[in-house]
């Protein structure tokens, strides 16, 4: 079994370029995948439970507005999650979902919540640079599903985009990856803990779990947002164009936005 753990994250200096732009990369609407269903990835043995639509969960401890308590995932994907499960499970380890699809009013309340953060956080900073750290990390969408652009979604309008993490099989317990999810600091870069970290436990701890999760995600064909270790997706524009350009062989995205609510 590779030694997933001790294998370093590789620099995602250059993912960072190739993803720059992503929104603009072609969808191939006519792809027959793109007309695959959702379904709630619970129903097919991968864990999980919705971060927006919890009241227990830091950092936001309150259901957002319009939010759903389903993870709907599209089909093919949940089976490469599947693939996942299998390899994680001699690390005593399984995925467990915090989002996938989401709705318009959940992608708006995101990144209203995020820009009042940074601005606790940076009170001297102007708006512009601001908008950078939300623009980083919540992608730009309309307050309704159907004012979506089907040539260029917000990630997880596609039902292939996911936040995740792991967590034991034997306990259910989450491993330590450094951050919460949705953090907004440079910590939640993927790479961050293979530049920055020290010799204390927690570093080290992070460093670990971060490298399973990326290589065996990475395995089974999945991309890892360069600036979010949670965010993966497969078959997306972003996905689509960090393939394209890491192999020199053009693909287009196939999914475009869903909404599995509406069926």
């Amino acid at each position: 079994m590779l030694e997933y753990q001790d294998t370093p994250i590789p620099s995602q200096s250059l993912t960072l370029e190739y993803k720059k732009g992503y929104r603009q990369w072609p969808i191939d609407l006519h792809d027959e995948r793109n007309a695959e269903v959702c379904i709630d990835v619970r129903t097919q043995g991968i864990a999980g439970k919705n971060l927006y639509h919890r009241t227990d969960a830091p950092p936001y401890f309150h259901q957002f507005e319009g939010s759903v308590p389903e993870l709907f995932v599209r089909t093919s994907v949940i089976e490469k999650l599947k693939i996942v499960n299998t390899l994680l499970a001699p690390y005593n380890a399984e995925i467990f979902v915090y989002d996938s699809w989401r709705p318009a009013p959940v992608q708006k309340g995101g990144r209203i919540w995020c820009e009042a953060d940074v601005r606790v956080r940076f009170p001297e900073w102007d708006t512009s640079r601001v908008m950078d750290v939300v623009n980083e990390f919540w992608a730009v969408g309309p307050e309704d599903e159907s004012d979506i652009d089907p040539l260029s979604p917000p990630p997880h309008s596609t039902g292939s985009a996911l936040d995740l993490t792991l967590r034991r099989l034997s306990d259910e317990q989450e491993l330590w990856m450094g951050t919460l999810v949705d953090d907004t600091t440079p910590k939640a870069h993927t790479d961050w803990y293979e530049l920055h970290a020290d010799d204390s436990f927690s570093d080290r701890e992070a460093r670990k779990n971060r490298r399973l999760s990326y290589h065996l995600l990475t395995k089974a064909g999945f991309v890892v947002n360069p600036t979010e270790w949670w965010h993966v997706s497969w078959g997306d524009q972003m996905w689509a164009q960090i393939s394209s350009k890491g192999t020199s062989q053009e693909v287009r995205a196939w999914y475009s936005s869903t909404n599995p609510r509406a069926h």
